[in-house]
């Protein structure tokens, strides 16, 4: 029977000789088993399942569901309390039997190390039985769990003196024990002749005596202290009644003081007597004013002792709501330190049953999370977002695992059945904040696995083909360069690998702990072969060395067991951060989204148009990392792909300041699976340069080496020589960097970037400072700055914005806001010569015409605008025609973009293609 579930998370997880303690499990077990003497067999639950994010406890001891010892009151708390004690009493007496008996040594310390810590939280009681749960495993925080029992060896407060089982020699039950506070008090109660006393004093006051003499008090019977007190608390309310009769009696009969003041005066003279009541008239002024200030200090003292109460007690209060300002519930909507971001963002792993089709019906996707991303990247914008998100949805299934304050983003968990209808529901809920929802696309790995048996002589024909013996010959790498390789898990005790790691460091575990990941194929090589391209060891007498030997490697893991090897984007993402903050010089990723089959089966112009208008959200975000990235002076590569289709189809590799990799053949051409994407004619590139991709051998997991192929083997061959070229010259930046390589680089092919020549490049940058009046370099750095400007708007797109951009508020205000000439903000391409296309629109009172440019030839259509209920949607009546030659109609939707600008999306049957904002021309 399954009982609970702990978030590792949330503890550590002791190790004896490389293994768990928890892991133990079995050994523990058949120890317990066969130890006659010991009666508790059942003590400790079995750990039965363990994955990256939680232990499943189950026990055998049970019939019907336990209870945690925390929630038990009374008398079976007590009684359960007892038995726990008697149980781990049972353990410690169990090890010191060990300890006599020769090599139980290890069954020692396993027995002690599984009792490292027990919570009230972490006991199960039923059925006369107590079952542990989170044995042989540390709580990271003080604050989990209830009710301290046992912790470093010790009890808690004296916990075990507490719930003892026997007491002076005998057994006895929590009913016996109350009985015995019982008897005490009724011993402590006074004796018959004590209470005679006040009636005793009674009697005394009726008859007009002042006071019990000195004598008469002690010749009352003695009394303990006890009873006296006792006897003081039973007549406390008849006291101040007898002191005001005393005081009265007191009155009426003159003391022998009085008396003698009265005899004094007699005698003196009128004058004297005058004098002397005008000198106590002046004490009893000076007593009164005296007695003003001390009355005066004495309220100052009790306002002072009323203000420090009441500050202690505030900074309790608020104490108590700051330890609560995590907490969900009735609470939260008051408690001002209310933080519903997480303390530590975690990046959920992938697993095999959340795996999905996007909305679009091409992409894969994780089913149980969505995105989230802010125009303002501050932190109040970002804190009052998450606290309007969780006032809607309070629930415990609704929560934000992940943020990133500097790019605004954020990753909510919900239910899978409910993600789609939150998405299309969040933007109308929060309209008091600037954002966007996208899904969470999920990304595989751009090799394709040949003869893991190779054994070519010239393994290392690519290295020749890049010319890395003549950069060698000025360098192999400065130490001090960091080439970050992210990818899905890694064997660092490779010996390729192993002589130069820093800082390694898996995403979804928040730790060092790396490992190559294990899909229905067995165990992965990518990582560990794409790491060992860079940056393999040389002369250690084994296998083949990678590009720039001796930079050193910051391996970062970001996959985790799954079936086909799939990684999120958050993963990703958050590895590539993690690389930058870390002040790696240079980070490969040899990941992608596999291009959908359909967009796959589309014309090149098809796919331009498809890359204009898809994934736009996805894109913004990466561009904010590659800004982070540039800041940093940290260059980016990317592994183009393995489709066979345009690199940009994935929006992660659209950004002209980042490096994406095609892969040529032993042939020196495009390799017939790489991605590619050169087209100058409309200033758009998707392939930054080329490298061997194809016989690429190198480290596998298990000191071994394999042959691959594929864009993710081309991408770390120029991650390498990026390393080289950092290593002369650590400022240069990834512009100067694309500058170097293409002009040194040789020509494989018109529509993939040139292939690298290393040797020339480091030659170039030791030997020159520029430009040497070359027309192919001129060319070069004339298309170098047209992509720079491309990069820029695509970071910043407000940047590039005419003030004549249309409102979308204007619009539904005034119709004939719509009237004049506008011109569409996107340029397509056509589909078969993949020339320029542009839109216009002219409007007139909602009616207009669309005009469609192409090579100089203007195609038109009737068009009509309606606006309804906040809504605005334009009709093509027709397709766009010039002559005999036409354009298919579209239908297009209209509304406000996150910087309040008309954002138009056309269709043409169920596909989406196009996305523009409109620019007034006349």
């Amino acid at each position: 029977m399954d009982i609970h579930r702990s978030s590792i998370a949330d503890f550590i997880l002791p190790k004896i000789r490389a293994s768990f303690v928890i892991d133990y499990y079995e050994g523990l077990r058949n120890v317990l088993e066969g130890r006659e003497d010991f009666s508790y067999k059942n003590l400790f639950a079995n750990p039965r399942h363990r994955t990256q994010t939680d232990i499943t406890w189950s026990s055998d001891a049970f019939t019907q569901k336990p209870v945690l010892l925390s929630r038990l009151q009374g008398e079976e708390k007590e009684k359960y309390s007892i038995l726990l004690n008697q149980c781990i009493h049972a353990v410690f007496g169990l090890v010191d039997q060990l300890k006599q008996e020769e090599g139980n040594s290890s069954l020692c310390d396993l027995l002690s190390r599984s009792l490292t810590c027990i919570e009230e939280d972490f006991v199960y009681c039923g059925e006369g039985k107590v079952v542990l749960v989170n044995w042989g495993i540390i709580p990271r925080r003080k604050d989990i769990g209830n009710g301290s029992i046992f912790r470093s060896g010790r009890f808690i407060s004296g916990w075990d003196q507490k719930h003892r089982p026997i007491i002076m020699g005998k057994t006895i039950s929590s009913e016996n024990r109350r009985e015995n506070v019982d008897e005490q008090v009724i011993i402590s109660q006074p004796n018959k002749k004590a209470e005679s006393q006040p009636k005793k004093e009674e009697a005394v006051i009726h008859e007009r005596k002042e006071i019990l003499s000195t004598e008469e008090v002690n010749e009352a019977p003695s009394l303990s202290d006890d009873v006296q007190s006792d006897i003081l608390s039973d007549d406390l309310p008849e006291e101040p009644q007898k002191e005001t009769e005393t005081q009265n009696v007191s009155k009426e009969t003159p003391s022998k003081e009085e008396l003698s003041e009265e005899v004094e005066t007699v005698g003196r003279s009128e004058a004297d007597v005058e004098e002397e009541e005008k000198h106590d008239s002046e004490k009893r002024e000076k007593r009164g004013s005296g007695n003003y200030l001390q009355k005066l200090w004495s309220w100052i003292k009790a306002v002072f002792r009323r203000i420090m109460w009441l500050l202690a007690f505030l900074l309790l209060l608020f104490g108590i709501l700051y330890l609560f300002r995590n907490c969900q519930g009735p609470l939260h909507k008051v408690n001002p330190f209310y933080n519903p971001l997480p303390e530590v963002p975690i990046v959920l792993p992938v697993e095999d049953g959340e795996i999905g089709t996007g909305k679009d019906g091409v992409s894969k996707i994780a089913t149980n999370r969505f995105n989230v991303l802010l125009n303002q990247t501050d932190e109040e914008t970002m804190l009052s977002w998450a606290k309007a998100f969780k006032d809607i949805y309070d629930g415990e299934q609704y929560e934000i695992v992940y943020y990133n304050q500097s790019l605004g983003f954020l990753q909510i968990r919900v239910p899978a059945e409910e993600r789609e209808q939150i998405m299309t529901d969040l933007p109308k809920q929060l309209t008091g904040f600037s954002f966007d929802v996208f899904e969470e696309i999920l990304y595989g790995y751009d090799a394709l696995v040949t003869d893991p048996a190779y054994q070519d002589p010239d393994k290392s024909w690519y290295l020749k083909a890049i010319g890395a013996e003549d950069a060698w010959a000025v360098t192999m790498g400065g130490d001090d360069v960091i080439v970050a390789v992210v990818d899905n898990g890694f064997d660092l005790k490779h010996p390729e690998l192993s002589g130069h790691l820093y800082m390694p460091y898996n995403v979804l575990t928040r730790d060092s702990f790396v490992f190559p990941i294990t899909t229905r194929e067995g165990i992965n090589a990518h990582g560990t072969h794409v790491a060992a391209t860079a940056v393999g060891v040389c002369n250690n007498g084994k296998g083949l060395l990678g590009v720039a030997p001796n930079c050193k490697l910051m391996p970062i893991q970001v996959g985790n067991n799954n079936a086909d090897g799939s990684m999120s984007n958050l993963a990703i993402l958050d590895g590539v951060m993690y690389a930058i903050n870390q002040g790696a010089d240079v980070v490969n990723l040899s990941l992608g989204m596999p291009v959908p089959d359909m967009v796959k089966r589309m014309s090149e112009g098809q796919q331009l148009n498809f890359i204009s208008n898809s994934y736009l959200m996805e894109e913004f975000m990466w561009n904010r990392i590659f800004e982070a990235a540039e800041k940093n002076n940290c260059t980016i590569v990317f592994a183009a792909g393995n489709d066979n289709a345009i690199s940009g189809v994935d929006p992660q590799k659209r950004n002209r300041n980042t490096i994406r990799v095609s892969a040529v053949d032993r042939n020196l051409r495009k390799a017939d699976f790489s991605n590619y994407g050169v087209y100058a004619q409309l200033n758009r590139e998707y392939s930054t340069v080329s490298a061997p991709g194809v016989g690429i051998y190198n480290a596998a997991p298990g000191n071994s080496y394999a042959t691959l192929q594929g864009t993710s083997m081309a991408a770390p061959v120029v991650t390498g020589a990026v390393a080289l070229l950092k290593s002369i010259d650590r400022n240069l930046t990834t512009e100067r960097i694309i500058y170097i390589l293409k002009a040194t680089g040789l020509h494989v092919g018109q529509n993939i970037g040139p292939m690298i020549q290393i040797g020339k490049a480091v030659q170039m940058l030791s030997g020159s400072s520029g430009m040497d009046g070359n027309c192919e370099q001129i060319r070069q750095e004339i298309f170098r700055l047209r992509a720079k400007i491309d990069s820029l708007s695509r970071i910043c797109p407000d940047a590039g914005v005419s003030p004549d951009t249309l409102k979308y508020s204007e619009v539904i205000k005034d119709k004939f806001a719509f009237d004049g000439v506008w011109k569409a903000t996107t340029v397509l391409v056509a589909e078969g010569d993949r020339s320029p296309v542009e839109l216009y629109m002219a409007f007139r009172d909602l009616k207009g015409t669309l005009t469609i440019m192409n090579k100089g030839r203007e195609y038109t259509a009737p068009l009509t605008a309606s606006i309804q209920n906040g809504q605005i949607s334009i009709v093509q009546h027709g397709p766009a025609q010039s002559g005999s030659d036409l354009f298919q109609p579209y239908h297009y939707v209209c509304f406000s973009d996150r910087n309040g600008y008309l954002f138009c999306k056309a269709f043409s049957g169920q596909l989406e293609k196009v996305t523009f904002n409109l620019v007034k021309i006349r």
